[in-house]
């Protein structure tokens, strides 16, 4: 066992942030390949309609043309119930022989909203799964060469409630649909304003790829904050561990200090805590969106 055990402990703890912090990124990473084939496909799409429709994005679909979007549109909808506005697209009553060429290419870009958000959802629980198992690995490490103790792990069923937590008034996958439901309207708004005044194909492929772009930015930052949501819990449930067997009862916040760091991290930094008052957003992290702040169990020495 280290002679200086909080010296040690601070240590570690800081290397296992950045540990866990980086298995966010690679997560952010493979996110960011998917993004490229998003903005890949919608410039695509824009050329095609500008190509084929440019001077009459008012012409009118044929009758078994609409068919074939009203099932597309209405099969995707029943396989995505969290999609609130694929739901209310999917309910619009839209006469037959009246769709025009501009609204079967915003449906298009919808269900490809769509399909782009369950590729995020998937990749942000995968990359917190990871997470929490990186976090657990390395919590259970510098607790046996710190304190002698064998961390328990955390089921599964745990686990999975602490990943789909609403820690912060919704879970991640609730927010991501939010999300979702705010760019798709604004999709519409600019395919509505923007077609009919002529706008060019050139801006109008630049702000539907900036809107593909925010939608891909606020998994990015989930992914953030979660991560270090997780992993603060998985510390916190070792902290009660050592609490219950040691009697150790404090921990001590601990910011990252550099140009990045948020007041309200650097006011709390050094600042003391009963691990039994812990709590998110007041005294532990994370505080903010893309917290990287982390914890220290106060040791005896």
């Amino acid at each position: 066992m280290p002679k200086n055990k909080n010296n040690y402990w601070a240590e570690r703890a800081r290397k296992d942030k950045i540990k866990v912090i980086k298995t966010g990124e690679k997560g952010i990473d493979n996110l960011k390949r998917l993004l490229k084939l998003n903005l890949d496909d919608v410039e695509r799409q824009i050329k095609e309609f500008y190509d084929k429709y440019g001077e009459n994005p008012a012409e009118k679909m044929t009758y078994a043309e609409w068919e074939k979007y009203k099932a597309r549109l209405s099969k995707m909808a029943k396989q995505n119930p969290q999609d609130e506005y694929l739901q209310f697209l999917a309910k619009q009553n839209i006469p037959k022989y009246r769709i025009d060429r501009l609204r079967a290419l915003e449906l298009d870009l919808q269900m490809q909203l769509t399909e782009a958000t369950n590729g995020q959802a998937k990749g942000i629980y995968n990359t917190l799964d990871d997470v929490s198992k990186v976090s657990q690995a390395t919590l259970a490490s510098r607790m046996n060469k710190t304190l002698g103790l064998t961390f328990n792990a955390i089921s599964a069923n745990k686990m999975k409630q602490i990943l789909m937590s609403d820690w912060s008034g919704a879970n991640w996958s609730e927010r991501l649909w939010k999300n979702r439901e705010k760019v798709g309207k604004k999709l519409t708004e600019v395919l509505e304003k923007g077609i009919p005044q002529g706008v060019s194909l050139q801006k109008m492929s630049r702000e539907l790829r900036d809107l593909t772009g925010q939608s891909f930015n606020n998994a990015f930052r989930l992914i953030r904050t979660e991560t270090s949501h997780i992993d603060g819990q998985v510390t916190l449930e070792g902290y009660r561990q050592a609490s219950e067997e040691l009697g150790l009862q404090y921990y001590e916040y601990d910011a990252f200090l550099d140009t990045r760091t948020s007041s309200i991290c650097r006011e709390l930094n050094g600042n003391r805590f009963k691990v039994s008052e812990a709590e998110v957003g007041v005294n532990y992290p994370p505080m903010h969106p893309n917290c990287r702040s982390t914890t220290q169990l106060v040791l005896p020495d």
